[in-house]
């Protein structure tokens, strides 16, 4: 099978112009003049039309089924065939984040619900602990470690949940902000 196809552009039309050609020839088993048989090879680039209903593709010497319904043909497109391919110029793309996945933390050890976290806005430790519902009973809640790598290095930083808890430590160095990717581990 070939599909040839011809754009006066370069760059990402000429990726859209090659998506849509693949996307027609995916579809062109089951659509009637999606290709027809022309002594010419390469077709010259077409203004936009507007979109005509498929129809189906009759096999010679098959009959229409019933009530005139014809029965589908598979086709394959053969290096004689001319295809129409509407050209789309200069196409706009947006992309819009539905829910983020990617970001996340992991929290593991004494804690009542351990497992991943998405960090969906700035959090602390201490936030995060909360979000899983505190430390158990028999939790060492003065020697957590965060595990982080930095630079392709892993570094670990302490963090003592008790003397923030009672008052004793307190400002934003205390509590530390997690980044995408720390585990925290509470022994």
């Amino acid at each position: 099978m070939t599909v040839r196809f011809r754009s006066k552009t370069t760059g990402s039309s000429n990726v859209a112009t090659f998506a849509l050609a693949i996307a027609l020839v995916a579809v062109a088993p089951g659509v009637a003049g999606a290709a027809q048989s022309a002594p010419s090879a390469q077709a010259a680039p077409q203004p936009p039309r507007a979109p005509q209903p498929p129809a189906t593709a009759q096999a010679p010497g098959v009959p229409a089924g019933p009530a005139g319904v014809v029965p589908p043909v598979d086709y394959v497109i053969g290096t004689e065939d001319i295809l129409s391919v509407k050209y789309i110029e200069d196409p706009n793309i947006s992309v819009v984040v539905l829910t983020i996945n990617s970001r996340k933390v992991f929290l593991t050890g004494e804690v009542v619900k351990p497992g991943p976290y998405a960090l969906l806005a700035p959090t602390t430790v201490l936030q995060l602990i909360s979000l899983a519902g505190g430390l158990k009973d028999f939790a060492d809640g003065s020697n957590i470690r965060i595990i982080r790598t930095e630079k392709g290095r892993m570094i670990s930083y302490r963090f003592d949940y008790k003397a923030i808890a009672s008052g004793k430590k307190t400002g934003l160095a205390a509590n530390i902000e997690l980044k995408p990717g720390d585990t925290i581990v509470v022994p």
